[in-house]
């Protein structure tokens, strides 16, 4: 018998560096939601920048 092993999957995780330098960063449910809001951030200007990228 076979041991069943659980291999940790990359979530796509959107980065947001803060005007005080503190880095966020958030689980997001797909990639394409997390580069749409990274978008969103970096176009409101709303932060120093924002990205996303399988973590």
């Amino acid at each position: 018998m076979s041991v069943i092993r659980r291999v940790p999957r990359p979530v796509p995780t959107l980065f947001v560096i803060r005007r005080d330098g503190v880095i966020e960063s958030v689980g997001m449910r797909s990639m394409r939601i997390a580069r749409a809001a990274a978008r969103s951030f970096n176009n409101a200007r709303a932060c120093r920048a924002a990205f996303a990228k399988w973590v």
